[in-house]
């Protein structure tokens, strides 16, 4: 509500919004922005399902047959948003398919790695 007052609200009371097109641009940002905000946040999630490992983030799903990833790089520090489907700034980057990678930040990365180990045991793990 305060981004929707800030956008729409407060221009509006102080006489800065001069047309329709302004009007309907600033409610536009005002809701538009703040709920794909909240899709990436709470829709971003992992989850390991046979032999594969789908990684959704808002919008975007990523599809990984588990077999397919090589190599696991711990403690990535990394910006997440709409491009890798990560929320923390320390995640784990898996590489598969021989040069496609991925970062992501399982919330207990313990129990993730181990689950992706069992079913793929030749994945090699590198610190950094």
């Amino acid at each position: 509500m305060l981004v929707l007052f800030l956008a729409v609200g407060y221009p509006w009371i102080s006489g800065n919004i001069h047309s329709m097109a302004d009007l309907i641009s600033r409610i536009f940002l005002g809701i538009i922005v703040p709920a794909f905000s909240l899709w990436l946040w709470f829709g971003t999630f992992y989850t390991i399902e046979q032999d594969n490992l789908t990684a959704r983030s808002g919008p975007q799903v990523f599809k990984i047959p588990v077999s397919q990833i090589t190599h696991i790089r711990l403690n990535q520090k990394t910006i997440g948003g709409l491009w890798k489907p990560t929320l923390s700034w320390n995640s784990i980057k898996l590489e598969y398919k021989g040069f496609d990678s991925i970062n992501i930040s399982p919330e207990r990365q313990d129990e993730f790695l181990s689950e992706l180990m069992k079913i793929n045991p030749d994945i090699e793990i590198k610190p950094e």
